[in-house]
């Protein structure tokens, strides 16, 4: 994909089943805990990237799920976690709202080039989130959500695009009995993905305030769709490394037949608190935050 070569940054590089910056240094004020598996598919489809402004409070991240049984998903997930990788890498001064607009073109851009190469045959979820300093923006495609714990609470930060809502406005607008909505085959197909005709991007335009101790967990499907919110609320009051490797535990002793791929970033905000080697966060030889 020409865009995909376009974003590419300088200061990333690929693994075979994931991206993680090239960085010398994990960013100050976060821990980081990364969870990555296949789960029972014969394939992997997710993709991600995690980077930092040398000497900055800041974080970036991006998880990109290709769609099962689609088109190139393994390919349109990695060029879209190459080109919103990209645009948060070449960002300027961290924290700028209208830094982050750029994002928003990179997803657009990267979804319009796959529409036009795939014909809505192919596609990918995504969600990119920029935390700098105290606060943070995000932006998600599809059904990989963002959390963040705060003060043993969780929360979910954005809306998943699913048919099942606009199943859900036709019911409380009397057009559709509950009864039909549940039983409606595609409730669970995507509204919206990476390659969709109609994009929608559910985005912050406003950044959310970060507290000392909040954990954001940003994830594809395959943990959401596996863990209720109250098993993840538990994992996430651990350490990040170990929550990463909780979560990872959780899901493939559950034997789910047909457990989908999976990604979690676990990441908590202590600013400036942490020694160095604190903040390095190590799943195993394929995927380093340095």
């Amino acid at each position: 994909m020409a865009l995909f070569r376009r974003w590419r940054s300088r200061r990333m590089r690929t693994a075979a089943t994931g991206t993680t910056s090239a960085a010398d240094a994990a960013p100050r004020g976060w821990a980081v805990g990364i969870a990555h598996g296949q789960g029972e598919r014969d394939y992997q489809q997710d993709r991600y990237v995690i980077g930092s402004k040398t000497g900055a409070d800041e974080l970036h991240l991006v998880i990109a799920d290709g769609m099962g049984g689609a088109e190139d998903g393994e390919a349109i997930a990695e060029a879209a976690v190459r080109a919103v990788g990209g645009a948060l890498d070449d960002l300027g001064r961290p924290g700028s709202a209208a830094g982050f607009g750029e994002v928003i073109a990179a997803i657009e851009a990267v979804s319009a080039e796959v529409l036009a190469q795939h014909r809505t045959f192919g596609g990918s979820t995504l969600i990119a989130c920029w935390a700098a300093a105290d606060r943070t923006w995000f932006a998600s495609v599809g059904d990989s959500p963002l959390f963040l714990r705060r003060a043993e609470r969780l929360f979910e930060l954005g809306r998943r695009h699913e048919y099942r809502l606009d199943l859900w406005r036709q019911v409380l607008n009397g057009t559709l009995t509950l009864d039909e909505a549940e039983a409606d085959p595609q409730a669970d197909a995507l509204a919206s993905f990476i390659g969709c005709e109609h994009l929608s991007i559910d985005r912050t335009f406003h950044p959310i305030a970060l507290e000392p101790g909040d954990t954001l967990l940003a994830c594809t499907d395959g943990v959401s769709d596996t863990l209720s919110q109250g098993e993840l609320r538990t994992i996430l009051g651990l350490a990040p490394r170990l929550a990463a490797d909780t979560l990872a535990r959780r899901i493939e002793s559950d034997g789910i037949a047909h457990q989908d791929n999976y990604t979690a970033i676990v990441a908590r905000y202590y600013p400036g608190t942490l020694k160095p080697t604190d903040r390095l966060s190590r799943k195993d030889s394929n995927h380093e935050y340095r």
